[in-house]
């Protein structure tokens, strides 16, 4: 199942806190592209990427149903199925 698969790709510690000594949490904009680049294998167009992180500011989505959309999305499956689901992201 895809969406199984791009769940818990999500759910690794790598997409909740940054990596070093501040494990600080990603900004919207940053959350938004690394989704799109493990998810999707593409980085967001400015306006996919504007679209987004306007939802995560107004508070009309949370991060995770955004996961939700990617993950459900056809390029989400197409990419899942092809097997490419995170080996484009680098972190």
């Amino acid at each position: 199942n895809c969406t199984a698969a791009i769940k818990s790709v999500t759910a690794l510690p790598t997409f909740q806190k940054r990596k070093g000594p501040s494990k600080e949490t990603y900004t919207d904009v940053q959350y938004v592209t690394m989704l799109s680049r493990a998810i999707l294998s593409r980085n967001p167009d400015k306006a996919q990427l504007k679209q987004w992180t306007d939802y995560l500011k107004n508070k009309k989505y949370t991060r995770d149903t955004i996961i939700d959309f990617f993950a459900n999305s056809s390029t989400a499956q197409s990419v899942c199925k092809a097997k490419t689901l995170y080996r484009n992201t680098s972190f």
